[in-house]
């Protein structure tokens, strides 16, 4: 099982109007210990996106080519699979964007 390291973070407001939001919120961040090694997690310049109880992540680079893999990082349960794909895939890509528009993921 994994060890929590909470540490407190203080959040400024930059701007004037995100003060009224804000308001020097304290959040608590949780450091998870790493899951098990997978070499689909050596990877730059990739997508991530927080969709419900998951972060997804696209593509990257491995220091040696690009990928074109979605894998799917469960919060409650520290770990990570490949999820499976219908249709055509996006090309192999590093350094793109992406983002979650209804329950699409959208890169560009």
């Amino acid at each position: 099982m994994s060890t929590l390291h909470p540490i407190e973070v203080d959040v400024q407001p930059q701007q004037e109007e995100d003060s009224k939001s804000l308001q020097s919120k304290k959040f608590t961040v949780k450091w998870l210990d790493p899951v098990k090694p997978c070499k689909s997690l050596l990877l730059k310049n990739h997508s991530s996106v927080l969709y419900k109880d998951s972060i997804y992540i696209f593509g990257g680079y491995d220091g040696t080519r690009n990928h074109d893999t979605l894998l799917a990082f469960r919060l409650d349960k520290n770990a990570i699979s490949v999820v499976s794909t219908v249709g055509i895939l996006p090309k192999r890509r590093n350094g793109h964007s992406a983002t979650v528009v209804g329950r699409s993921l959208t890169l560009f």
